[in-house]
């Protein structure tokens, strides 16, 4: 007797290709709880190293004259020019396209750079505390709202249910402090490893102390072998930290063992996902910053009609002061087109210095021009700079919007990439989250006997002999 036919409605892709969880990625990052959750963190994050500036860099300091600082801090006070990587040097296609679709690695950069300024070896007590502080509230701020982001993807890829702000945030205060002190164990560590060299090199202030300093370097390479070798772990494994804690809802050690593990054990598994992920996210990025350029610019033309109607040189109220374009005059034999730089005022001259866009490498910035005559507002209404300020604070807006879409994008993408490399690790079932709420939706309400001996709900209430409250 022959078998009779089977037909197939339907695949589930999450079995065939479990991988595909990864450009889910991209509509939950579009969501308005995602959206919203990553404006906060890139609006909150300049705060502190604004405030670190204020408090320890003056006029007079060092760190004042000191050019790499300086873009540094430029970077760090913007909340939106750490993910719009600019070309200098080579304005070739393949170099525009090559940044542009960096995607989730600048925003991975942007994680490992708030602290790279600590691991300098010419930093003073001002510039060490700057990046150390700055570094601090970074990962307190992106351990809160990278919490919520990744609780909220991993509910909708293992569930298909949405979750509002409110409980998103609710879960993060939750595990706030155990994301921080998922990330932060390997730190402090690092940090006690470096105590006894720091008090070899104190002792190497002296001719004596050089000398054994010297004897006993071998043993400071070997302790700064451990040091480096959970740097380059932890630089790979913090975002797969908070995804942990989110999904599993265990402490800061767990959650630092499971990362650690996975990395170690599967790194090959790690890199191929990543390497999707930086693809698949620079092509995302690359569609979302010709959207936000476009919008800037498409305002920008259609409001130059009408004010260009009776004044040719009105439309020029709508640039943006900060950014202005130097020709092909800088002598530049390896640029093609103009060159997007930015303007600082010189405090002594009051006039502006024209330096390049920055890149995410604070050592790619070179000055351009000195003492540029750049158009001041001498001469300007009130009502005119109002206007400009205007403009310019909601073309920033526009621009901090897309940086957001981006770092809710790499955080959907480190959700994504945990549940992957847990499936491959330990043969879990990727739809299995730690759910807050499992006791009290799936466990039944405690009972107890009336008095004629029917059971009913427990409110805590005593029953009389006729069985009422």
């Amino acid at each position: 007797m022959a078998d009779s036919p089977v037909t197939v409605n339907q695949l589930s892709w999450r079995d065939l290709a479990p991988c595909l969880v990864m450009f889910r990625a991209l509509p939950v990052a579009v969501t308005l709880t995602v959206m919203t959750l990553s404006l906060f963190a890139v609006a909150a994050t300049p705060i502190g190293w604004i405030a670190l500036e204020a408090i320890l860099v003056s006029e007079s300091s060092e760190l004042a004259k000191d050019e790499s600082f300086q873009a540094a801090a430029q970077l760090n006070r913007s909340p939106w020019k750490f993910a719009y990587a600019q070309t200098t040097d080579d304005a070739s296609i393949l170099t525009i396209l090559g940044h542009q679709l960096r995607g989730v690695e600048l925003i991975f950069n942007t994680g490992v750079r708030s602290f790279s300024g600590v691991f300098s070896l010419d930093s003073g007590i001002r510039k060490f505390t700057y990046f150390l502080g700055g570094g601090l509230w970074t990962l307190l701020v992106w351990c809160f709202f990278g919490c919520a982001i990744t609780r909220t993807a991993l509910m909708r890829y293992a569930r298909e249910e949405p979750i509002g702000i409110d409980d998103a945030c609710e879960f993060a205060f939750a595990k706030f402090l155990s994301c921080v002190g998922g990330i932060g164990l390997p730190l402090v560590a690092i940090f006690c490893l470096a105590l006894p060299i720091a008090g070899l090199g104190v002792l190497m202030t002296t001719d004596v102390g050089i000398a054994l300093g010297g004897f006993f370097w071998i043993i400071v390479l070997g302790v700064s072998f451990l040091m480096a070798l959970v740097l380059l772990v932890l630089m790979f494994a913090w975002p797969l930290i908070v995804s942990a804690i989110s999904c599993e809802g265990q402490d800061s050690f767990d959650g630092m063992s499971r990362a650690f593990a996975y990395v170690l054990q599967r790194p090959l598994n790690y890199v191929i996902y990543a390497l999707v992920a930086v693809a698949f996210s620079g092509i995302c990025w690359l569609a979302a910053t010709a959207l936000v350029g476009g919008t800037i610019q498409t305002a920008q033309w259609a409001a130059s009609w009408g004010m260009n109607l009776f004044d040719a040189n009105r439309s020029e109220n709508l640039a943006d002061p900060s950014e202005v374009r130097v020709a092909d005059s800088l002598k530049n034999p390896k640029t093609a087109t103009d060159l997007l730089v930015t303007t600082q005022q010189n405090a002594q001259t009051g006039n502006y210095v024209a330096r390049p866009r920055q890149d995410s490498a604070p050592d790619l910035i070179s000055e351009v021009t000195e003492n540029s005559d750049l158009p001041t507002n001498d001469g300007v209404s009130g009502a005119v700079t109002f206007g400009k300020r205007m403009v310019r604070f909601w073309n920033h807006f526009i621009r901090t919007l897309g940086a957001a879409f981006l770092y809710g994008l790499f955080w959907c993408l480190a959700a994504a990439i945990y549940l992957l490399l847990r499936k491959d690790l330990d043969a879990t079932e990727m739809d299995e989250v730690y759910l807050a709420d499992d006791r009290r939706t799936y466990e039944l309400p405690p009972l107890k006997d009336d008095p004629s001996g029917v059971p009913q709900m427990d409110d805590g209430k005593q029953a009389d002999a006729s069985g009422q409250a």
